[in-house]
């Protein structure tokens, strides 16, 4: 009987989301590219396109944390999260991988090592740069890890099985991504509109000073 008890305690836990330690931040969609370099027979370089918050945000650089298929090149619906507790460690990595490289070969290497940190899969070689970042994150304590700011990461969880939409992978997004040329050109003209409405203002009260 107790050991009943112990394994539907453990296939409880089982089911419990990653999410659960996280706060939701909205839903929105992602449109993932994976991209060589390739592990075994996996890809592991991950590009997203991201509409959140009534905002499109294009060519962001994202990392994966769960076995299922990627919605390649297609527009999937996701709940956005802040970084929970089982994926601080990766949220690490994908914060410091620039470190050792900036190249999507250094990419795919911290790729590996997010995917052995979170149990994913293992295939971390005995040797190169996807051993050392392991190796550097595996080596930091759990107090530091609990002061890391990780604002500038999210948590993006696909649908789970059972839902009208298919379970997807979830992956790591950034969280202050630059908004696309639309957006930004927007603002620029915002800016160029506002600091003309000053300078008209300043303009009639100089005139205004030269009257008197």
């Amino acid at each position: 009987m107790k050991k009943l008890v112990l394994l539907l305690a453990i296939a409880m836990l089982m089911i419990i989301p990653i999410s659960a330690s996280a706060d939701l931040i909205g839903t929105g969609e992602l449109k993932i590219y994976a991209t060589p370099p390739i592990g075994g027979s996996y890809y592991l370089n991950y590009d997203a396109d991201m509409k959140l918050s009534g905002i499109t945000t294009l060519g962001l650089e994202v990392f994966c944390v769960s076995r299922e298929n990627a919605a390649a090149n297609a527009w999937a619906g996701y709940s956005f999260y802040t970084v929970p507790d089982g994926l601080k460690l990766a949220a690490w990595i994908a914060d410091n991988w620039t470190d050792w490289g900036t190249s999507d070969e250094i990419k795919g290497e911290a790729q590996k090592a997010i995917w052995k940190v979170t149990g994913v899969m293992d295939i971390v070689g005995t040797s190169g740069f996807d051993l050392a970042i392991f190796s550097a994150a595996n080596a930091i304590s759990d107090s530091l890890l609990s002061k890391y700011d990780f604002s500038g990461w999210m948590f993006a969880e696909s649908p789970v099985f059972g839902q009208i939409n298919p379970n997807y992978q979830d992956y790591l997004v950034p969280s202050s991504p630059v908004p696309e040329p639309s957006t930004m050109i927007l603002f620029g003209a915002g800016l160029i509109g506002l600091a003309g409405f000053g300078r008209k203002k300043l303009f009639k009260r100089e005139e205004g000073l030269i009257k008197v």
